[in-house]
């Protein structure tokens, strides 16, 4: 029995249980980056498509289970128990910054329990200006017009959520209104409004919101100021992409930033509640 698995970065010819062929850049994707928005197939040897996939291994259809039905190899794997249930954590519903900025309001959807979660995310209601457009962001950034995604929460791990919001060069401000459902007990879920206001500076954020950290620019090292400040809060670091890059507990008032230049958010938190936030310009060593 032969065996074609192709999507858009390469394929494998896998012949019973073993795969004779598999090009670099596909393995590298799979294991580096996980899901992405690419269709994927598997064709047998007469050009049947067997199964096709919008995704690569995205719930509900993850093409692995198909390769493992097409070969007759178990499929343990394929049996999941969505009995889980899930918190908002790392909750960010405030965002302020200057016109014409992207915004990223965003939240950790997190599930702590034993057992996966399928999670609705809907986008219920917009109250933005009429030149500023908001993107839902979970597995992917999906279109404006588009307003619902469901998201696999695997046991023990959390997923990252952002609302996206364009602004226009006016100083505003808007306001998104989330649901977000555990698909499989109704009971469990929670109603969140998220908050964006731009400003001609950005720097409108309330005293009590901001994070003073010295010295910005900084070659890397960087020093936290501030009765805030705590031994054993939590801080992360985000790029301006809304990608959360590291999340640390503070041990001291000094830290590393060891990324590429750029600018990057910082967020401290205290529990669930972002008390404080500052906008870093990391430099090239």
């Amino acid at each position: 029995m032969q065996a074609i698995f192709w999507h858009y970065f390469g394929f494998i010819i896998a012949r019973s249980a073993e795969i004779v062929f598999f090009d670099g850049p596909c393995q590298e994707l799979w294991e580096c980056y996980g899901p992405a928005p690419n269709n994927s197939y598997v064709i047998d040897t007469t050009g049947l498509v067997y199964s096709k996939h919008g995704w690569f291994d995205k719930y509900p259809n993850s093409i692995l289970c198909d390769l493992q039905q097409y070969f007759g190899l178990p499929e343990d794997d394929c049996v999941q128990i969505l009995d889980g249930s899930f918190v908002l954590d790392h909750l960010d519903s405030i965002e302020y910054g200057a016109a014409g900025e992207i915004l990223y309001p965003s939240v950790d959807l997190l599930n702590s329990t034993a057992y996966d979660a399928l999670i609705e995310v809907r986008r219920m209601n917009v109250d933005i200006p009429a030149d500023w457009e908001t993107s839902l962001c979970v597995t992917a950034c999906l279109p404006p017009e588009q307003s619902i995604d469901t998201v696999l929460v695997p046991a023990g791990t959390a997923q990252y959520v952002t609302v996206d919001l364009s602004t226009s060069e006016i100083p505003a401000d808007g306001r998104v209104r989330m649901r977000f459902r555990n698909v499989h007990d109704p009971t469990n879920q929670f109603i969140q409004t998220f908050y964006t206001v731009t400003s001609a500076t950005g720097v409108n954020e309330p005293d009590n919101q901001r994070l003073t950290v010295f010295p910005n620019p900084t070659y890397g090292d960087l020093r936290v100021i501030g009765s805030d400040a705590r031994p054993g809060r939590e801080l992360t670091v985000t790029d301006m992409n809304g990608r959360m890059l590291t999340s640390s507990t503070l041990n001291g008032s000094v830290l590393e930033l060891d990324h590429p230049p750029g600018v990057y958010l910082l967020r401290l938190y205290d529990g669930l509640k972002a008390i404080g936030r500052a906008k870093v310009v990391l430099l090239a060593r």
